[in-house]
């Protein structure tokens, strides 16, 4: 319903992405809308207005091409701070609630893992056939993931049986196979994409330096060393 005051303005229908809402003065109606920002860039927002950003509609990842926008340098650390410490400070006095949530995240995650599609990992019939492909991809992700789970497994039961000196060893190489498995999630395409960036630089540079080079050898030795170093 609308009154004199907002009768030319309409709700924009795509709630999807973050829009800005205000309050009609005549009859206080929540009006939804847009307003670009300079060059079309962004949303600006006036005195008065909310920005309202639904759920799901950015997305964070270290990656640009998987994520809704792009990190700073501080944004990165900030992301790498959130993924790798992550707020284990909550369970200082409990301990075994942070392996059981660490433990739930590992099991969703082999869940939904393409590596194990049609498998059920609470199914034990399925047990050797998923432990052949995990084995089989060995260092990939999902191959981490169970190494952590082990290790937690191993330190939930040294902490009840009260052996801190083998559970805080057990606790620390699945940390670190957490710390694996983190960064093939969030960052081994980051980073892989700053090497290849380099190789696409050294490329070019030796393209400029040779122009002039009617070596076919040399061409053919300098293809055959970017072909090895992008595979």
């Amino acid at each position: 319903m609308t009154c004199e005051v907002c009768s030319g303005v309409e709700d924009i229908t795509d709630l999807s992405l973050p829009y800005l809402g205000r309050i009609c003065s005549g009859c206080g109606r929540q009006i939804k809308f847009r307003r670009l920002g300079k060059h079309g860039i962004g949303i600006k927002v006036e005195k008065g207005e909310q920005l309202v950003v639904p759920v799901g509609s950015l997305k964070i990842a270290a990656n640009p091409l998987k994520g809704g926008g792009y990190l700073t340098r501080h944004g990165i650390s900030w992301f790498a701070n959130l993924v790798f410490v992550d707020d284990y400070e909550k369970h200082r006095e409990n301990i075994s609630e942070a392996i059981r949530e660490e433990t739930e995240e590992y099991e969703n995650f082999l869940r939904s893992s393409s590596l194990l599609e049609g498998l059920n990992i609470d199914d034990e019939t399925h047990a050797d056939r998923i432990i052949e492909l995990i084995n089989k991809s060995e260092k990939g992700t999902e191959w981490w993931v169970v190494n952590a789970l082990s290790f937690l497994t191993f330190a939930k039961e040294l902490i009840d049986n009260d052996d801190a000196k083998k559970a805080a060893w057990a606790m620390g190489l699945a940390q670190k196979c957490r710390a694996m498995f983190l960064f093939k999630e969030n960052f081994e395409e980051v980073v892989w994409m700053g090497h290849s960036a380099k190789r696409l630089v050294d490329v070019l540079r030796m393209w400029d330096g040779n122009q002039e080079n009617d070596d076919e050898e040399f061409w053919q030795n300098c293809l055959s060393a970017t072909l090895r170093s992008a595979g």
